[in-house]
């Protein structure tokens, strides 16, 4: 069965679960952590397909996208080396929770779209899938509604 096509509510639903996930608890800190951990874990599995720096990239083309509905996400640029989080980490930490989930699903859903149209559904939802499992189901390559 071919991926059927996805809103960005869908995806935005399932950066929400993967926050969720991510997070040890729903402080502001827990889920500042949260968005590194999930922002660490995307770069390390798209990492092996698109390199390092084209996944940073990717990165900072989909925060930009971001910021029109969220700009207090601030000018965190993941194409600096050495990598680093503290930016980004303290412009979720000063949000109300609320507030950072749904910036962090909005994130996720630009990412993987931009993501999608770069290597195509199948393997990114595969990769999604070898990421977290218990969201992204591997018979369809389509994440849970």
């Amino acid at each position: 069965m071919p991926p059927r096509s996805h809103s960005a509510a869908s995806l935005e639903g399932a950066g929400a679960r993967v926050l969720a996930r991510e997070s040890q608890g729903a402080s502001r800190d827990a889920l500042a952590l949260g968005v590194r951990r999930a922002c660490e874990r995307l770069l390390a599995h798209f990492g092996g397909l698109v390199g390092e720096v084209g996944i940073r990239m990717l990165l900072q083309r989909s925060l930009a996208l971001s910021r029109a509905a969220h700009p207090w996400i601030g000018e965190w640029d993941p194409t600096r080396a050495p990598l680093d989080w503290a930016p980004m980490v303290a412009s979720f930490e000063g949000q109300e929770p609320d507030v950072s989930q749904a910036a962090f699903a909005n994130l996720f859903a630009n990412l993987v779209g931009v993501l999608r149209r770069l290597i195509g559904d199948g393997l990114v939802f595969r990769v999604l899938h070898d990421t977290w499992p218990e969201e992204f189901d591997p018979e369809v390559l389509t994440e849970k509604t």
